[in-house]
């Protein structure tokens, strides 16, 4: 039982796990086998039929099991498992035998593998292992995805893979005049809400004078023209305009649509010295210029923005440094 949002529904858990236990643990209790089909589902106050997005059918699984306490999901797909990068780039990529919950979310949004990070929540919730397997062979034993306190002791840590994303836009917008001027950020995130564009990254500078962002590139028109008309000074000239509300608007603004985001992805990475200066100089080895950089606070992600050009040899360069010669 879902809400309304037609085409990526997200279920109202407390009545979808009373249906669903109510319905599948009397079978199972009599041995009987349930087959669902996954991927559909049906909305809540109207009745009516409705899909669950990209990713429903993995979603499905986990959502059965963790309303009946499974003990293990196994997703079949059509890959070997979680990778150490995208295997058209990196021949010799390496299935991943067991990450964390975060680790897979953040390596399914780089395409180590197309699950979306949600059908891992509640798997994630209940401390439940995801098992992915390769329907084509099926002898490989696959990924293993678990909570880190039930990672095998010895399992590497730091960086276990290198990932990208392609077709996506920079957009940077600076001005002095707004140095130390509150809800900077605020107003841009309005604006972005406004239009539906999420953001993939975002960095920003202490004084809050320089924002840059990526964004899914079929939306960075609108957001550079959406930008220009309610953050950009009339008069680039001028340092002091203000809006009426007192904020003190951008009078710069730049943007890059041949780009690509790549990160190095694996937990325990802020804990080991050293990591951060190892991919920032393994790409400079290779004459790679870094347009931008973001990392988060939980040690599993350093991404940065570089040109399309570059990206096979960033993450050919990164997946020899780190997953190779490691």
């Amino acid at each position: 039982m879902t809400d309304e949002s037609f085409g990526s529904a997200e279920p109202v858990l407390k009545i979808t796990n009373e249906k669903l236990r109510s319905k599948l643990l009397p079978l199972i209790a009599d041995g009987v086998i349930p087959v669902v089909a996954g991927y559909i589902a049906e909305t809540l106050e109207s009745h009516e039929l409705i899909t669950l997005g990209r990713g429903g059918s993995d979603y499905t699984a986990t959502l059965i099991a963790a309303a009946i306490d499974a003990d293990e999901i196994v997703l079949w797909t059509d890959v070997d498992g979680m990778l150490s990068a995208d295997p058209r780039i990196i021949k010799n990529a390496k299935i991943l035998e067991q990450v964390t919950y975060l680790e897979a979310m953040e390596m399914s949004a780089f395409g180590a593998k197309s699950m979306q990070p949600r059908a891992l929540e509640p798997a994630a919730r209940k401390g439940i292992a995801v098992r992915i397997r390769n329907t084509f062979n099926p002898s490989v034993a696959g990924t293993l995805i678990v909570s880190p306190n039930k990672i095998a002791n010895g399992a590497r840590s730091g960086v276990k893979a290198v990932g990208s994303i392609t077709n996506v836009g920079a957009v940077t917008i600076s001005g002095t005049s707004i140095v130390g001027s509150p809800g900077t950020a605020a107003k841009i995130f309005e604006i972005l809400k406004f239009l539906g564009v999420p953001i993939l990254m975002m960095s920003q500078s202490v004084s809050e004078n320089n924002v840059s962002l990526v964004v899914k590139r079929e939306h960075l028109h609108k957001v550079v023209k959406a930008f220009k008309k309610e953050l950009l000074l009339e008069d680039p000239d001028s340092s002091t305009k203000a809006n009426a509300d007192g904020r003190t608007n951008f009078n710069f603004l730049d943007y890059e649509d041949d780009v690509t985001i790549v990160a190095v992805l694996g937990r325990g990475m802020r804990g080991t010295p050293g990591i951060a200066g190892r991919v920032f100089s393994t790409v400079a080895k290779y004459g790679i210029n870094i347009r931008m950089i973001a990392q988060g606070s939980s040690e599993i992600n350093i991404s940065f923005v570089i040109k399309d050009k570059d990206r096979a040899k960033a993450v050919a360069a990164l997946h020899e440094e780190f997953v190779v010669k490691d």
